[in-house]
């Protein structure tokens, strides 16, 4: 996917992906633990940067905006809790839960440092 992105760059035209992605230097299990409360596809064997250059993509930066998807996933789980009813009654009740539960477990992933938010902006050679 990110070789058909950028061969439909101009030359040094520039990628910016956002992505979710398992927080660096974490053992095995901390790995684990964060591919589990993530999102699906959260874990890769490598990271993103490097499958960026290993796409023939060359100066690749990442900024961590980690705190800002902190605040928005407690600020998701604010507005579900204060629109409860109105949710439930749109989902169904097991959704609820559910989405409640990763919600919370998505934070508490954030605040550990399994999870983090990274802006990458890579350019093609």
């Amino acid at each position: 996917m990110l070789r058909a992105q950028r061969r439909l760059l101009r030359r040094s035209g520039r990628l910016a992906c956002l992505v979710i992605e398992v927080a660096p230097r974490l053992d095995r299990a901390g790995r684990r633990r964060a591919a589990r409360c993530g999102p699906p596809h959260v874990a890769t064997s490598s990271s993103y940067a490097s499958l960026l250059r290993s796409a023939g993509f060359g100066m690749v930066d990442a900024i961590d905006l980690t705190e800002d998807y902190r605040e928005t996933a407690a600020a998701w789980r604010r507005e579900r809790l204060a629109r409860a009813d109105e949710y439930r009654s749109v989902v169904g009740e097991a959704v609820f839960a559910d989405r409640m539960s990763a919600g919370v477990t998505a934070v508490r992933a954030i605040e550990q440092g399994l999870l983090r938010r990274t802006l990458y902006l890579a350019s093609r050679r």
